[in-house]
């Protein structure tokens, strides 16, 4: 198993779990689990072309994140023009109503598997739904194993029950 040190801390890397251990405290980040998605996109778009966004974005998640094909938690809204505003952050990037917003929740992820997320993305988008990279912004937001219950009141993770 690999290792590396950083300044104090000690990363374990296998094919599929990350540790970081530093003194007697040992945090476990597992890439292969599937995040929540929520994209949130203008009004307007048909039944189709919803699935095509849908499923260009689990493509993206489970080619960048490498999670099981059959791991699949997405949510999404439409809004009207007026009540999704997405400026350019003064970057002169120009939106169309083609606007689509990603925001991840996910268990620690490398900061490698981000880029190739945001760059698979916005390929999937692009080459499925017409929708330029100028129209994709995405938020990434980490949690932890105490922070997911995927049902019956328990928090999954932590029971071993995954």
């Amino acid at each position: 198993m690999p290792k590396v040190a950083l300044s104090g801390w000690e990363s374990r890397l296998d094919h599929s779990h990350r540790s970081c251990h530093r003194a007697d405290t040992v945090l476990l980040f597992t890439e292969e689990r599937m995040p929540l998605i929520r994209i949130d996109v203008l009004q307007g778009r048909t039944e189709a072309e919803i699935n095509s966004l849908l499923d260009a974005v689990h493509r993206a998640v489970v080619n960048a994140f490498e999670v099981p094909q059959t791991d699949r938690y997405q949510v999404l809204t439409e809004h009207n023009l007026r009540r999704l505003v997405a400026q350019d952050t003064g970057l002169g990037i120009v939106r169309t109503e083609k606007l689509t917003l990603v925001s991840v929740t996910t268990r620690p992820r490398s900061d490698e598997s981000k880029r190739k997320f945001y760059s698979e993305l916005t390929a999937e988008l692009a080459a499925n739904c017409g929708t330029g990279a100028n129209d994709v912004i995405v938020s990434i937001t980490t949690n932890s194993d105490s922070d997911w219950s995927f049902g019956n009141g328990v928090a999954q993770y932590l029971t071993g029950e995954l």
